[in-house]
């Protein structure tokens, strides 16, 4: 008798038995919508949501929660990436933090190229906004999504801080920004 082979997806994190077909079969559904914000598609909704000049849509608590689905598959990304517990964001009802405000980095064809959490409630006592997290699409990044919506964001929530610790890639992009606040 072979051994149980246990495999943990890297992209997705999701662990199944490789030789069984019932449970590779969940593995390929839980993958693919797992990783389905990693090759965005165009949503009917977002399109009239969208800020043609910014690329933002932004949400509260109280919004439509198709929008806080998106932005929670987002969110989920950006943990697994980061090694983070949990998301930092959740469907309606669900751990989204009082006062909490959802982004989501649109284009005109209603793609979500990407989100943000920013939260009212933090630890920092001057700054009214913190910007949590930030996640960008892979095929995306270095595209100027987030370069076109900091100015939006800047006028917004002005003096919002930017969470730390976060990837060497933002460093760099937050070092070389006028709109991006480092306490740090």
């Amino acid at each position: 008798m072979d051994p149980v082979v246990l495999v943990e997806c890297p992209d997705c994190g999701l662990s199944y038995v490789s030789d069984d077909l019932e449970d590779t079969t969940r593995h390929a559904e839980y993958h693919e919508e797992f990783t389905s914000p990693d090759r965005p598609s165009s949503d009917s909704r977002l399109v009239g949501l969208v800020s043609a000049t910014s690329g933002l849509i932004i949400f509260q608590r109280s919004d439509q929660n198709f929008l806080h689905e998106k932005l929670y598959g987002i969110a989920r990304r950006f943990k697994h990436e980061m090694g983070y517990d949990q998301a930092d964001w959740a469907p309606v009802g669900h751990q989204v933090p009082d006062g909490a405000i959802g982004a989501i980095f649109s284009d005109e064809d209603g793609r979500a190229l990407g989100g943000a959490g920013i939260y009212t409630e933090h630890p920092y006592r001057d700054v009214s906004h913190l910007i949590g997290w930030i996640w960008i699409a892979p095929d995306f990044r270095r595209r100027g999504v987030l370069a076109r919506a900091l100015p939006d964001l800047a006028m917004r929530f002005p003096g919002a801080l930017f969470g730390f610790p976060y990837s060497e890639a933002m460093e760099r992009f937050a070092a070389g920004s006028p709109f991006i606040r480092n306490d740090n």
